[in-house]
């Protein structure tokens, strides 16, 4: 289990993150820290230190953390009004105190330029944050606990409608630089159609862009509009028209809204719930979201940077010729590592990676399980709870020797279908997600 989970993070790391094998103090100015969809300027810049991302204390403040600075012992105290437990670190002390417990710390606090830098995933994790670090554009993610169930549901849930409301009501930092000229201003919403994560905002004859990714939503155009539907004023990138887009539009003087597809002659009619805004987003009928490719793919890059909770009892294993990672569909908090003599079930909790059953196999001798219908060879030994998968499975076949991976899907009754193969080294993209996977969901 250890050892797989080793195997894996090494290879992944090698490529992912490569720069962490530079300096093993390396200031790193271009790290972007984003706290609940704000950016977050920080006043000191992010430091890398043996691979763990440092941040100035100041800047978690956001999370809605209470710091205490004892200068005379150099220590941290931290406190949240959502836990009652304290966190205690010290400068240059590679051991933590939360509550009542003691903690070992990969990189312990340290004193740069008069600020004290500390350890961002342990910090926020403590509390209960999820951090995700997005290497390939330097971007460090924290969702505090509360948040946590509203990003996955902007990011991966099926509801179109509780996704769509949730983008509107994210914080953006952009400001328009025009406003709407019409007297009788009326407030309406496009989204293309099955997606959640851009849209456009109308304000009488003002339009606004707005994008979704890496939890920051960005104004990326705006414009004018006059009375032939004209653009008489725009700023930034114009966004390629979409072949379909739903609109919602609240009436002038009360709640009433009108909805549907652009384009269509049937339109429908609800009402917008306490009058806000986001509230005139309603269900489009036969409309199905199609825009977690790139939401579900990068929730599985996640997990690898969790850290992980062993059952306690390692199997023996010959090593690693490949390895391969399975996921039940459209998900990511639960999946299974396999090497050429060994499968482990993991089941992600509390932005922790909970390994839940392990168990020895042959690979040359073949056998059926009904608990596991995608993995065809015999098991020979086992510890912990096997579990029961009733879904197909999304596969992915990485030899880190040449750089190859291989994906694809394997159904109920055993039957594999390649979807693609690529090098990861050069995509960046580690767990492609295919529309084929996503059409099984519906």
């Amino acid at each position: 289990m250890k050892y797989t989970q080793f195997i894996w993070s090494t290879i992944i790391s090698i490529i992912i993150i490569a720069s962490y094998a530079t300096p093993s103090f390396a200031a790193t100015s271009s790290v972007q820290l984003v706290i609940n969809s704000q950016k977050i300027q920080t006043d000191a810049p992010p430091v890398n230190v043996n691979g763990s991302n440092m941040v100035s204390l100041s800047s978690l403040e956001s999370l809605g953390l209470h710091l205490q600075w004892d200068a005379k012992g150099q220590k941290v105290t931290v406190r949240s009004s959502s836990n009652r437990n304290s966190l205690s670190v010290a400068v240059g002390e590679r051991v933590a105190q939360f509550g009542t417990q003691s903690f070992p710390l990969q990189t312990p606090p340290i004193l740069k330029n008069n600020r004290v830098l500390v350890p961002v995933r342990f910090i926020s994790e403590a509390f209960g944050a999820e951090v995700i670090w997005n290497s390939a554009d330097r971007i460090v993610m924290i969702r505090s606990a509360e948040q946590q169930s509203n990003y996955k549901t902007l990011y991966q849930g099926a509801d179109l409608v509780k996704a769509r409301q949730i983008a509107i009501d994210l914080p953006s930092a952009d400001q328009p630089i025009y406003n709407s000229t019409d007297e009788e201003i009326i407030y309406a919403y496009h989204f293309p159609e099955g997606e959640a994560l851009r849209y456009y905002d109308y304000e009488g004859n003002h339009v606004s862009y707005y994008e979704i990714a890496n939890d920051v939503k960005s104004l990326v155009w705006e414009a004018v509009v006059d009375e032939k539907g004209r653009y008489i004023k725009e700023h930034g990138k114009r966004p390629v028209s979409d072949s379909s887009t739903v609109y919602f539009r609240k009436h002038r003087i009360d709640n009433g809204v009108d909805y549907g597809r652009v384009g269509d002659k049937k339109s429908y009619t609800g009402e917008a719930a306490n009058g806000t805004l986001a509230q005139i987003i309603m269900k489009i009928p036969n409309e199905v979201r199609t825009d977690q490719l790139q939401s579900l793919r990068q929730a599985r890059e996640a997990v690898l940077n969790m850290r992980t909770v062993s059952l306690g009892t390692e199997l023996p294993t010959v090593g690693i010729q490949t390895l391969i990672r399975y996921f039940p569909i459209g998900k990511s908090d639960v999946y299974f590592d396999a090497t050429d003599d060994l499968i482990t079930y993991y089941k992600i909790e509390n932005n922790k990676r909970y390994e839940i059953w392990s168990a020895n196999y042959k690979m040359d001798v073949p056998a059926k399980h009904k608990e596991l219908p995608f993995f065809p060879y015999h098991i020979t030994k086992e510890i912990g709870k096997r579990p029961t998968i009733t879904t197909p499975v999304a596969y992915y076949v990485y030899r880190g020797a040449i750089s190859d991976l291989r994906y694809g899907l394997i159904d109920l009754q055993g039957k594999e279908t390649e979807l693609g193969h690529t090098d990861p080294a050069q995509t960046k993209q580690y767990f492609p997600v295919s529309k084929e996977e996503l059409a099984l969901l519906k």
